[in-house]
């Protein structure tokens, strides 16, 4: 197991100089057990008179088996991932560069928290719970789309550059870590014969249905494994491979502030006022949504301090500079928001709700002022919007005013 990451440039470097330097005229490699014989044949003359040449024993071997599995992730990035009912894929390519058809079994595994992302993203803090592998073989080639299947291994992948696309795949119902948090997996590849038993690596005699070629089950041949050393729990020449991939969370981060101001009193009206008995005080609630998702909100409620303040039925006016303020509106709450991406009625104007307890998303039933923000309410259906949805940087305020007893 390699405990450095990965340096994927330097690989590239790497297979780019090879393709420099191999021809391409290269053929595919000899079979596992096919036989190899020459002879050598001397020929020569005595007393200038040719004579019959002279021909060693063959020497002869059989080709052994060449077992090279790797596995590399293919996303570039960390996969970002959403609380809810999709699903999420980390996309992996398993080739084969020996000299047999191979199947492979395939695992998943969790890596430590405090594992480093590949892609540079936030340390391993949480492990998925609903995880499974799945092929390639659905409507959209080298896409997770929902006709791929849920698979435990890979069989008779070709020699010779066989590759397959698998995905290791996250259903997120029940994720509940906080924003950019990560989760790293590798995706482990452990080769099998073409029959899915176990390879031992040293002299052997498979059979035809293990790796195929001339392999008779009585030949004896050379098993040896070539494989490098990856991420995950497999080391270097073992028959097995690794590559990690990671998800990052992308959730809502919802914060709630509550201010207050005094914006009249008896004495002073609106010329710089004070707590007094009589005072107005405007109250103004903001949730706002920083994270990198949406959020669907419920309700909001709020239980005032109702021995010493009462609720102002009729909401703001131009006239509270006056012994006894007045409404045109008759309304006691007033919402505005911001809504990045879809279009509600709020953003351009503020909206008005009334105090009584109705169908219009805000009521008061004392002490506690409710504001019920899905549905018909609040934040309905709005055009992209759905009812009740804040999505990231967006907004939503409330304002109410109540006065000191």
């Amino acid at each position: 197991m390699k405990t450095n990451s990965k340096n994927r440039f330097t690989a590239m470097l790497l297979i780019g100089a090879l393709a420099v330097i191999v021809p391409t005229w290269v053929m595919a490699s000899t079979a596992p057990c096919t036989l190899i014989s020459n002879q050598a044949t001397a020929n020569y003359s005595v007393g200038g008179i040719a004579q019959t040449g002279i021909t060693s024993a063959a020497a002869t071997f059989n080709v052994g088996v060449k077992v090279i599995v790797s596995v590399t992730n293919n996303d570039g990035n960390e996969v970002t991932v959403v609380p809810g009912t999709n699903k999420y894929a980390l996309k992996f390519t398993v080739a084969n560069t020996g000299n047999a058809v191979q199947d492979y079994a395939l695992t998943s595994e969790a890596a430590a928290n405090g594992t480093a992302s590949p892609y540079g993203g936030a340390n391993d803090s949480f492990d998925g719970t609903t995880l499974a592998i799945y092929d390639d073989t659905g409507g959209t080639p080298g896409s997770f789309d929902g006709t791929d299947a849920v698979i435990t291994s890979l069989d008779n992948v070709a020699a010779d550059t066989g590759t397959k696309v698998v995905y290791i795949v996250y259903s997120p119902t029940d994720l509940a870590e906080s924003n950019l948090e990560t989760a790293v997996y590798f995706l482990k590849a452990t080769s099998k014969w073409a029959d899915s038993s176990a390879i031992t690596f040293a002299s052997g005699q498979p059979t035809a249905a293990q790796a195929g070629g001339s392999c008779d089950g009585g030949t004896t041949v050379d098993v040896v494994a070539g494989d490098g050393d990856g991420p995950g729990t497999d080391g270097n020449k073992d028959g097995a491979h690794s590559d990690d991939g990671a998800y990052e969370v992308s959730t809502a981060i919802i914060g709630v502030t509550k201010n207050k101001s005094v914006i009249w009193d008896t004495i002073n009206y609106d010329n710089t006022p004070k707590y007094l008995p009589g005072a107005i005080v405007e109250y103004t609630i903001t949730i706002a949504n920083t994270g990198g998702a949406e959020a669907t909100l419920s309700t909001i409620t709020d239980a005032l301090q109702t021995a010493n303040l009462t609720l102002v039925s009729t909401f703001y006016d131009a006239n509270l500079n006056t012994a006894t303020p007045t409404s045109s509106t008759s309304k006691a709450f007033l919402v505005t928001c911001v809504a990045n991406g879809c279009a509600r009625a709020c953003e351009s104007a503020s909206t008005t709700f009334t105090s009584a307890n109705d169908a219009d998303g805000i009521d008061f039933a004392t002490p506690t002022i409710t504001a019920t923000m899905g549905g018909t309410g609040v934040l309905p259906v709005e055009g992209a919007c759905a009812a009740g949805s804040l999505g990231a940087s967006d907004s939503v305020t409330i304002k109410f005013q109540a006065t000191i007893q």
